[in-house]
C-alpha cells in the first residue's frame, strides 16, 4: 500500500511532468522525415562557411519534404514546410523558383511557408511571436513536418552566441515547438572563426541537437555534406552535389534573364589528399600527444627495448594538454573530435596516432629539449610510485 491510501490522501493529479513506469514504456523504432538522416521530433544542426551551400542544401530538404520526392536518394514523408527565413527572401524566393523548375514541381503545389520577416527566439516577445505564427500556419496546413531556421544567427535576437544560458533559450524556444507538434528542426549555422568542423557560439549548441553534419564548398564547387554527430542511429554516409544553373522565366533591368542554382548529386569521393580540417585547439592536442610519442619512444630506446612499445595513457595526454594551455572543456572534447576524424585511435585507456595523423619527428617538438615531465616510458598508474600516482589524480579534473 502506498503512502497515500495510508495517510487516506486523493492521490495527485496527472501533471506536465510524471514518471512512467519501466513495463509501460513503448519500443519504437525511429520515424524519419529523411530515411537515415532527419527523424520525427528532432533537432538537427547543419553548419558551415559562408557561402558554403548551406542555404541551398535547406532549401534542397525543405522543397523535397514539401513535394514529397526523395533527397539525395532518400525517401522523406510528406508534410508542411516552415522556413524562417532571416534574411535574402528575394534570393531565396529565386532559389525556390529554381528548384521546382529543375524537378518539374508546381510551385503552387509545395505546402512551404516562408516567414515575412526574421525572429527574436533570445527575447520573449520573440518567442511569442514565433508560436503564433506557427499556431497560425498549422491551423491551415496541418502539422508540420519540418521547421527550418536560416541562419540561427539572424532568428536569435539580442542574447549572446556564445552564451550557454542565451543559447540554451533559442534551443527551448525551438524545443517548445518541436514538442508540441513532433515535427523535425534544422538549424542552419555558421562554423566557427578558428576551427571550421564545429559550429559557431556556444558548446550547449552541439550537446543538444540530435544529429549536425558539416557543409562545405570546394574550389570545383561541390557541395559535401558529412555527418559530425548523431545520436541513437548509425553515421549517415556522407553526401556530394554539384551547383547547377537554372535559368528563371524574369529578366533583370536590362531584359537580360536572370538564374539560379539548384544542387544535383554527385558521387562523393573522399579526398585522401587532403588532411581532416582541424582548429587550432585540436591541433594544440595532436601536437602534445605527438611529443609524448617521441618521449616514451626515445625513453625506451635508451633502455635498450624497442621504441615501438611506447604507449600513451589518455591520462598522460590529458595532462600534457593542459600543460600546453588547453582550457579544460578543450581538455575533454578534443580526444573524441580528433578520434571522430580518423586522426587518433582511442582504445582502453591508450591512444594511438593513425597514418591521418602524419609523421612526429623529434625535431618538430621542440619541448623535448626540455627534462622530462611526469612518466616518459608510457607505462599505466599501476607502474607508478605512491606519490606520483597521487600528484597526477590531482591534476585530473
Amino acid at each position: 500500500m502506498n503512502m497515500y491510501a495510508l495517510r487516506n490522501l486523493p492521490l495527485p493529479p496527472h501533471a506536465g511532468l510524471r514518471f512512467i513506469r519501466a513495463k509501460d514504456l513503448k519500443l519504437r523504432a525511429p520515424e524519419w522525415i529523411v530515411r537515415h538522416r532527419i527523424e520525427h521530433d528532432s533537432i538537427n544542426l547543419m553548419f558551415g562557411a559562408p557561402s558554403g551551400g548551406k542555404s541551398f542544401v535547406a532549401i534542397d530538404i525543405a522543397a523535397s519534404i514539401a513535394s514529397g520526392r526523395a533527397w539525395a536518394g532518400a525517401n522523406t514523408q510528406m508534410g508542411p514546410v516552415l522556413f524562417l527565413a532571416g534574411e535574402g527572401r528575394d534570393g531565396l524566393t529565386r532559389r525556390l523558383k529554381a528548384w521546382c523548375i529543375r524537378h518539374d514541381v508546381e510551385q503552387g503545389s509545395l505546402d512551404l511557408g516562408i516567414s515575412s520577416s526574421s525572429s527574436r527566439l533570445t527575447e520573449p516577445e520573440g518567442k511569442r511571436e514565433l508560436q503564433a505564427a506557427v499556431d497560425g500556419f498549422v491551423s491551415e496546413s496541418g502539422m508540420p513536418g519540418l521547421l527550418v531556421v536560416d541562419t540561427l544567427a539572424r532568428n536569435f535576437g539580442s542574447g549572446d552566441e556564445n552564451s550557454n544560458a542565451d543559447m540554451g533559450a533559442a534551443i527551448s524556444a525551438l524545443d517548445r515547438i518541436r514538442s508540441e507538434y513532433g515535427c523535425a528542426v534544422l538549424l542552419v549555422h555558421h562554423c566557427g572563426h578558428n576551427d571550421t568542423s564545429r559550429a559557431r557560439g556556444a558548446s550547449s549548441l552541439f550537446a543538444a541537437v540530435d544529429s549536425a553534419f558539416k557543409v562545405d564548398q570546394d574550389d570545383e564547387g561541390v557541395v559535401r555534406l558529412e555527418w559530425t554527430k548523431t545520436k541513437d542511429t548509425p553515421i549517415p554516409e556522407p553526401l556530394a552535389f554539384k551547383m547547377r544553373q537554372v535559368e528563371l522565366p524574369i529578366v533583370d533591368d536590362r531584359g537580360d534573364p536572370l538564374t539560379s542554382a539548384i544542387l544535383d548529386p554527385v558521387g562523393h569521393e573522399i579526398r585522401h589528399d587532403q588532411s581532416p580540417s582541424i582548429g587550432t585547439s585540436q591541433s594544440a592536442a595532436l601536437d602534445a600527444l605527438k611529443e609524448l610519442k617521441v618521449e616514451f619512444a626515445r625513453n625506451l630506446a635508451n633502455d635498450g627495448r624497442s621504441p615501438d612499445e611506447a604507449r600513451v595513457s589518455m591520462d598522460d595526454w590529458r595532462q600534457r594538454m593542459k600543460e600546453h594551455g588547453l582550457s579544460r572543456q578543450r581538455v575533454s572534447d578534443s580526444p573524441q573530435r580528433l578520434a571522430s576524424k580518423g586522426l587518433v585511435c582511442i582504445k582502453e585507456g591508450f591512444v594511438e596516432l593513425t597514418e591521418k595523423a602524419g609523421p612526429f619527428e623529434a625535431d618538430r617538438c621542440p619541448s623535448l629539449s626540455a627534462p622530462p615531465r611526469g612518466r616518459t616510458d608510457g607505462t599505466p598508474d599501476m607502474d607508478l610510485g605512491q606519490g606520483s600516482g597521487q600528484a597526477l589524480e590531482e591534476s585530473r579534473f
